[in-house]
């Protein structure tokens, strides 16, 4: 089963007719049990959100907080915390205390209120997004959002255009372009140096301690399982390294566990450039790898990411022979908020819009179709994947000359490419 995504070129220029520079969507870690809404004084105020009250989620406040340093690193840029925010009013006051926070808070929409704010770091399940983004904007906040930036590419619209309406910078947290390894590569393939870009591959592998309730496996709160958690970042490294993608196909399955989404996930696709991409992820693989492979005509490359330390190593072959470099350590998160502290300065413009994270839905749900179509076609457990229909664009069937090709050992009249289109104007 092919799943054709050639119209997000079309999606694309239908949602840059509502996107400007501002573009960038919100800085958030679903899944966790608190929500942490980190202000920061200078010079911007930031706002941090993490959970919201979630069945199954973690006690996030320690995880937000201390997992990725992103309240050390906000403070470091900012110099001064002006508050947080979590569920519970008692913990909020702990951690504005630990923090130095002026103001603790136990409702998102009374620190939305402070004046003190400039900007809110958003970290909470994937369902919560559109809604807090759009609050944000609407109080005149600039926001940064985690990755997936949403739901669906009709949520992901509607945020982009309150941040358009309310002049305010959105950012999605595609952190993974934020590598120096990676805009290296990219500006290696955009000179031309490894040829025609044949192959392009990003895995994640690893095991995470969850359980059936768990945000992460509940489609109604995280969109899906480990493709929409871990492959929003492989997917949107892919599109920044050789551009949006044309064709998704994708096979998706519970091979340990008995989730409501899959636990582990495989997408081969076609770039509009022609190029062919693989990702594949699970959340049930011990030792699992996180590596990014590029195969062109002149050169290769091999990025291997040490699981444990997060050190990377570059393997580049130049025609002749394989060399390695080890790569220096980088704190991703750090990296991003400097960049769009940055951005709020004027000092850059962004190198992630609401635009990619719309694109970047766009794919995930090309390919969660993909593989339901595809589970349709037997009868076995995986079948019961994702029950809750996803608010995906509207299919049609494909038609015209190129679409009617004959696949090879198939008649003429099988038509194997399905068309994705985006609903709204066109």
């Amino acid at each position: 089963m092919v799943l054709a995504a050639h119209d997000v070129a079309n999606l694309v220029a239908h949602a840059k007719e509502g996107v400007d520079h501002l573009g960038i969507p919100l800085f958030a870690r679903p899944g966790t049990e608190d929500r942490v809404d980190l202000l920061v004084g200078h010079p911007f105020a930031v706002g941090a959100v993490a959970g919201h009250g979630v069945e199954g989620v973690d006690d996030a406040a320690d995880a937000a907080v201390d997992r990725n340093g992103r309240v050390a690193v906000a403070a470091w840029i900012a110099r001064a915390i002006v508050a947080l925010m979590v569920r519970d009013q008692q913990r909020a006051d702990e951690l504005s205390k630990e923090f130095g926070a002026r103001r603790g808070y136990s409702d998102w929409r009374a620190l939305l209120q402070n004046n003190e704010v400039d900007a809110v770091h958003i970290a909470t399940p994937v369902h919560l997004h559109e809604e807090q983004v759009i609050a944000a904007a609407d109080a005149g906040k600039h926001v940064m959002c985690d990755k997936p930036m949403a739901m669906s590419m009709s949520e992901c619209r509607r945020m982009i255009d309150a941040c358009r309406r309310n002049d305010v910078h959105l950012q999605v947290c595609f952190l993974m372009r934020f590598g120096s390894v990676y805009q290296r590569l990219r500006r290696q393939i955009a000179a031309g140096e490894f040829g025609k870009i044949l192959e392009v591959r990003a895995t994640i592998f690893k095991w995470i301690e969850l359980d059936s309730g768990s945000w992460r496996v509940k489609p109604e709160y995280g969109g899906g399982g480990p493709l929409m958690d871990l492959g929003a970042h492989t997917i949107d490294l892919i599109t920044y390294l050789i551009g949006p993608m044309a064709t998704v196909t994708a096979f998706a399955s519970n091979r340990v566990e008995h989730w409501d989404t899959e636990d582990t996930v495989s997408v081969l696709m076609r770039s509009e450039s022609g190029a062919h991409a693989i990702v594949g992820h699970s959340f049930r693989a011990k030792g699992g790898d996180s590596c990014v492979e590029i195969n062109g005509s002149e050169k290769s490359a091999f990025v291997a990411t040490n699981p444990e330390t997060g050190k990377a190593t570059l393997s580049i072959f130049d025609g002749s022979e394989w060399k390695s470099e080890p790569m220096p350590w980088e704190n991703y998160y750090q990296l991003q908020v400097e960049h769009f502290a940055d951005c709020l300065a004027g000092k850059t413009e962004p190198i992630v819009t609401g635009h990619d994270g719309l694109v970047n839905i766009a794919t995930i749900e090309a390919a969660y179709r993909s593989s339901r179509r595809a589970l349709a076609r037997r009868s076995s457990g995986d079948s019961a994947l994702f029950g809750r229909q996803l608010r995906a664009p509207a299919v049609r069937r494909a038609s015209g000359p190129r679409r009617r090709r004959a696949l090879p050992g198939r008649s003429s009249g099988s038509r194997r490419c399905l068309a994705v289109r985006a609903a709204g104007p066109r």
